[in-house]
């Protein structure tokens, strides 16, 4: 057994969209890169990608921000939509 730590990118995944089986698609892109998923090994997926996978997606410009919204996103930075979700 090795202790050596190997961090592999899988990228080159596609779009994800709902109902994509994203472990299936984790498996197999691995398996191209020849790496594989092997017994004990860790795979870190990000939250973005298993929202997108189980259909957790909202278009933001169907966000109506409230005015606290607003007052936040213009400190950050950011779209008003997405502060009222944070």
């Amino acid at each position: 057994m090795s202790n050596a730590l190997t961090i592999t990118p899988l990228n080159r995944l596609p779009l994800l969209k709902e109902g994509d089986d994203l472990a299936k698609i984790i498996v197999s892109r691995a398996r191209k890169l020849g790496v594989g998923i092997k017994n004990r090994d860790l795979v870190v997926i990000g939250q973005k990608s298993g929202s997108k996978a189980e259909g957790r997606v909202i278009d933001i410009s169907d966000v109506t921000p409230s005015a606290r919204a607003v007052k936040i996103a213009s400190t950050q930075e950011r779209a008003p939509g997405s502060s009222k979700l944070s």
